[in-house]
């Protein structure tokens, strides 16, 4: 799957959720908050993704002489990730508050978007660098052109 792809769900299924959280009917509002889930899960994906990549292209231009930071792209990323799960959190505490849902299904959901989120926590692999290390290249090439 690709990154547009997934950028794409996440953005349809977290607005969606968002819209189907202002009913007032208990089963359109688990409904919506199913759609959050997924939603804000694949956002967070993306956005971390975009993180490891940013910040793997920063060492490789290091590497290579060139100082280029890109702060403020992982800032909004890091940003946008804690915003997400918080979104995703306060659906479910919706949930829970209003009586849809018990606190054992809350506990149960919130231990498996936590375990969905592990993989964004491992170490770059080696096509995650070999990537990064061809658009640095591709990026001090356009620098030096004329």
């Amino acid at each position: 799957m690709s990154r547009s792809t997934v950028l794409s769900y996440g953005v349809i299924f977290f607005s969606l959720g968002i819209l189907l959280m202002l009913f007032n009917a208990p089963m359109v509002r688990l409904v919506g908050s199913i759609g959050i889930f997924i939603g804000s899960l694949s956002l967070i994906i993306f956005n971390s993704e975009k993180y490891k990549y940013l910040k793997l292209l920063h060492i490789s231009l290091l590497q290579r002489g060139y100082n280029i930071t890109f702060k403020k792209q992982r800032l909004v990323c890091l940003l946008l990730c804690f915003a997400l799960f918080f979104c995703n959190s306060f659906s479910w505490g919706c949930l829970l508050y209003f009586g849809i849902i018990s606190k054992l299904v809350f506990n149960i959901i919130g231990v498996i978007f936590i375990l969905f989120l592990l993989p964004v926590f491992s170490s770059p692999d080696n096509i995650e660098r070999q990537v990064a290390d061809e658009n640095a290249d591709k990026l001090i090439d356009l620098m030096n052109k004329p």
